[in-house]
């Protein structure tokens, strides 16, 4: 198209030419003709040249810009193709394994041909020197060349499937099959290579994911690490929090138990201070009797009968005083008795199968010498068995309302009568032990505290007696002979005291 852009322009270079040396021939003819109307004309006839060289150029142009866009369609539509090849490249792919057979068959077949051609060009050359048998073996290599090529595709290429000319020599089908041969192979080294280039990148692919694997290896090892470090640190804490549960649980009891104890504590102060309110009251009166006393004697100081008169209504008054305070000791052991004796306190007999409501009280027997049992009654009333008091080891709180009754009993089926502690250990007896609840445990032990003391009062009151009556005799025989000194008078005992002289005081 350049070619024939630049022939124009030179054509039209040439008739300007030529239009100008007309126009100065007819300016020579012209004698009229001025210098300046032939330039002008002159210029006129190059202006139009320009012009159509102009319009020619621009024409050009557009055809040419028509011809670039068609070019741009064109690469636009091979690119497509190219992106369509690329897309079935894999189909190429399983299909080279058929064309290769294809290859293999073409390449038989064109062997075959060339033998044939061979044969047939030999027999041409020998003519007619040869007989009727070259003649027919001539006819029938032709007719396997033309067998050969029906068999090959039926009068079709068997790679591109167009109609096979025979207008042509043999040499030219040959040929063509050489040619498509040489594509074919071509275009199966072009795909082997992008196969091993897809099998590169695969290879590549797959040992970047193999150095991914390694490198998260490590991390997912330490994230297995750390989830059984997270599952032992739950498993500590569970275990924290159930002994945080028992701590909990042990500090409630401790401080029931507490709460127990400090009611008893201040059962026993609040004793502690009556005792203590009727100790000062007695030092009161012991204090203002041993004022008496001094004045008394300030009074019969020097006069040993009024002295001695003196002394024997001292030791009146402290047999009256002796007697007296066993007086109120009876009264306050009657008191006693009676507030202890006979009260009752509810407790339930925790058993192996069932627990049972009791009744315990303290009781005095008067028929066997005013001992004292531990009564268990049924809801009713009804007595169930008696334990004697002395027999009775301890009565012991060991959780909240829960205590322990120790005692010794005999053995089943004994005939030994109860005679005591000390004679019960040498004769058989067991220790054994209940356990029960109650809410009065504080009042049930100091009910218990108390009977022992009276058992220990009366004890104490026997041992006195047999006391005095062992020194009776001697004060007796004191007093007979007249020689018996003034004894000081024990206020707290309300009697005189023993060792001791009159001067003394």
């Amino acid at each position: 198209m350049e070619a024939d852009t630049q022939s124009r322009t030179s054509s039209n270079g040439g008739a300007s030419s030529q239009a100008a040396s007309t126009g100065a021939k007819k300016s020579k003819k012209g004698a009229g003709d001025s210098d300046l109307a032939k330039e002008l004309k002159r210029e006129k006839a190059l202006r139009k040249v320009m012009k159509d060289e102009l319009k020619k150029k621009v024409t050009r142009v557009e055809e040419l810009e028509k011809e670039l866009e068609l070019k741009n369609a064109k690469l636009a539509e091979q690119e497509k193709e190219i992106k369509d090849k690329e897309t079935k490249f894999l189909d190429l792919y399983m299909e080279n394994s058929s064309q290769h057979d294809k290859i293999l068959e073409l390449t038989n077949l064109l062997q075959i041909e060339r033998e044939a051609y061979t044969n047939s060009l030999q027999q041409h050359a020998s003519g007619s020197s040869l007989g009727g048998d070259t003649q027919g073996s001539g006819k029938k290599s032709k007719k396997q060349l033309k067998h050969a090529h029906s068999t090959l595709a039926g009068g079709f290429n068997p790679v591109s499937g167009a109609p096979i000319s025979h207008k042509g020599d043999d040499s030219e089908m040959i040929m063509h099959y050489e040619k498509r041969i040489g594509d074919l192979m071509l275009t199966l080294q072009k795909q082997e290579r992008d196969i091993l280039y897809k099998d590169e990148e695969i290879k590549s692919i797959k040992n970047i994911a193999r150095d991914v694997a390694e490198e998260l290896e490590p991390a997912k090892v330490r994230e297995h690490e750390l989830k059984l470090i997270v599952q032992q640190r739950e498993a500590d804490i569970e275990k924290e929090r159930l002994k945080h549960e028992e701590t909990l649980t042990k500090i409630s009891q401790l401080q029931a138990q507490l709460a127990d104890e400090s009611r008893v504590t201040n059962k026993m102060v609040d004793l502690r201070l009556d005792f203590e309110a009727k100790l000062d009251k007695r030092d009161t009166e012991i204090h203002r009797l041993k004022e008496d006393v001094v004045k008394y004697r300030d009074e019969i100081k020097g006069k040993d009968e009024a002295l001695k008169a003196l002394t024997l209504t001292l030791l009146e008054k402290g047999k009256d005083n002796q007697r007296l305070q066993e007086l109120v000791i009876q009264i306050k052991n009657h008191q006693l008795e009676t507030q202890i004796l006979g009260q009752k306190f509810l407790v339930t007999r925790l058993g192996t199968l069932k627990n049972d409501e009791v009744i315990f009280r303290f009781i005095i027997d008067k028929s066997k010498d005013e001992e004292y049992f531990l009564e268990i009654c049924d809801n009713k009333g009804k007595s169930l068995r008696q334990i004697p008091v002395q027999d009775i080891d301890s009565i012991e709180p060991i959780q909240g309302t829960k205590f322990v009754l120790a005692y010794n009993q005999l053995p089943a089926g004994s005939n030994i009568p109860i005679l005591g502690k000390k004679i019960a250990e040498r004769k058989g007896k067991i220790q054994k032990e209940e356990e029960f609840t109650s809410r009065h445990i504080a009042e049930l032990k100091d009910a218990y505290e108390q009977v022992m003391e009276l058992i220990e009062q009366k004890q104490r009151e026997i041992d006195d007696l047999m006391e005095q009556d062992d020194g009776g005799s001697d004060e007796d025989e004191e007093e007979d002979n007249g020689n018996s000194p003034v004894k000081p008078f024990d206020h707290e005992a309300g009697i005189p005291k023993e060792g001791a002289a009159a001067s003394d005081v």
